[in-house]
């Protein structure tokens, strides 16, 4: 898949920063009593702007908000808030709304819509970047989840929730990591302690049929001296 040039950049590609959302967000902490948080962080894909230039850069950064974009309606919400870190960042946070099934979200519900989203953007993305990089970048996703404390002004509450689900991403991305190492460990020792026999059973079977043509094709002893067959 390659990076396309032409997706439009209109405000569902385009979001607001969150700081232009604080008044709704403050609204939602004191009538829903929580905030739940999806952190998107795609900053590694700066590489590209680095090495290739601002144009190609700013083609595959339409795509990931072109991607974030499609989740509404699918794992996210039409009332979920998107936004941005900063004015064309390049990590979203985006601000969960209550789900119809239940009026409350638990962590474990954020976590879950995390995974998805980490799933599918990672495999979309990754697969893109390597085709510029020849590597694949990480993306960092991360969640949290914070309740409304009246001694706690919601501006602070805001950047609780968004400094916890940065501090999630971080620890996903190790989780990873040592899950693949922990996954490739296991296939090795899994390899080393297969018995002998299936491991070089096929190559034993081979030296043997090539020791008995070996034996088939040697002259008799009424043939003179004897040719040797190495195997």
């Amino acid at each position: 898949m390659g990076v396309t040039a032409s997706v439009p950049l209109d405000r569902a590609y385009n979001p607001d920063t969150y700081r232009e959302h604080h008044e709704e967000l403050k609204k939602r902490l004191d009538n829903d009593g929580f905030l739940g948080l999806l952190l998107i962080d795609v900053s590694e894909i700066n590489e590209v702007e680095r090495a290739y230039g601002s144009s190609k850069y700013e083609d595959l950064m339409a795509m990931v908000r072109k991607v974030v974009a499609e989740f509404k309606g699918d794992q996210l919400r039409e009332n979920d808030i998107v936004t941005l870190n900063e004015k064309a960042g390049d990590v979203f946070l985006i601000f969960l709304a209550p789900r119809k099934e239940s009026p409350h979200l638990l962590a474990e519900d954020i976590e879950k819509i995390g995974e998805r989203v980490d799933s599918e953007l990672s495999r979309r993305i990754r697969q893109t970047a390597f085709a510029i990089l020849r590597k694949r970048p990480e993306v960092f996703v991360g969640t949290s989840l914070v309740l409304q404390n009246p001694l706690i002004r919601g501006e602070r509450l805001v950047t609780r929730a968004i400094e916890e689900a940065h501090h999630a991403a971080r620890l996903n991305v190790q989780r990873r990591h040592l899950r693949n190492k922990q996954n490739l460990s296991a296939s090795f020792s899994k390899n080393r302690s297969r018995p002998c026999s299936n491991r070089f059973g096929t190559w034993r079977n081979a030296s043997r049929t090539v020791s008995r043509l070996c034996a088939a094709a040697r002259p008799g002893p009424s043939s003179g001296a004897r040719r040797r067959c190495s195997t």
